[in-house]
């Protein structure tokens, strides 16, 4: 199982990221949930080279993992270019 999955910390960042996302687009944090369930699945079922490095060997991961997993590849991809603007 995933580290995403069990950190409480992690989960709660998603959670917000969600809630946020609802807010500015005037629609229910469950409606977020479901297109982002939906898009990982979607990504996930295409066998995506996304998924070969991911830390998620236990399945589909969570909305609220997804967006910290994806998060931390930015962030670690901003550092090793150097962009930072």
């Amino acid at each position: 199982m995933s580290n995403y999955k069990n950190n409480k910390k992690v989960m709660d960042a998603g959670r917000r990221a969600i809630r946020e996302v609802a807010r500015r687009e005037g629609v229910s944090e469950a409606e977020v949930r479901a297109e982002m369930e939906f898009s990982i699945r979607e990504a996930y079922d295409l066998n995506n080279p996304l998924w070969e490095n991911s830390p998620f060997t236990d399945g589909v991961p969570t909305p609220e993992a997804f967006i910290v997993w994806t998060a931390d590849l930015v962030k670690k991809e901003t550092c090793r270019t150097g962009f930072n603007s």
